[in-house]
């Protein structure tokens, strides 16, 4: 019988969920740019779990069925940041470069799945690189809003 948390996810994918809910329930009494700092976690958990399942993809040591369920779960998440991230109190100048860099974490992994389904590693390649470049960003922006890198 699966757990609760289990639904026949890979560890991997159920961790990262475990993460975000931990994460969710700890902004409840933050404020608007604490809450954004913790979203923001949560994203670089997402996009870390994206960046690392193209990485095992590439080197085949996971099969495709994998890299679609990790994106789904991702993309998912990721839309639910960016809607919480237009909603956001915190101050634009800090919300919009946030609500890029998930954007185009979405799209990153989107892209990667498609290149998995197409048996194309050059493509998943520069996915992996376009995530890794967002990974880097997200951290720099932490770090200059308060909040240094895990």
């Amino acid at each position: 019988m699966r757990s609760f948390f289990s639904h026949g996810l890979h560890p991997l994918v159920r961790t990262a969920r475990v993460a975000a809910l931990g994460l969710c329930l700890a902004c409840s009494s933050q404020s608007p740019e604490q809450k954004l700092l913790s979203q923001a976690q949560t994203a670089s958990s997402w996009i870390a779990t994206l960046r690392m399942t193209g990485e095992q993809w590439n080197a085949n040591s996971v099969p495709t069925s994998f890299v679609e369920t990790t994106v789904k779960a991702a993309r998912e998440e990721l839309e639910k940041e960016e809607a919480d991230t237009a909603k956001s109190e915190a101050p634009p100048e800090m919300r919009a470069p946030f609500r890029q860099i998930v954007t185009e974490a979405g799209a990153a992994g989107k892209r990667l799945r498609q290149a998995a389904e197409a048996n194309d590693r050059p493509g998943a390649a520069r996915e992996v690189a376009q995530l890794a470049a967002l990974q880097s960003r997200l951290e720099e922006l932490q770090k200059q809003h308060g909040e240094g890198s895990p």
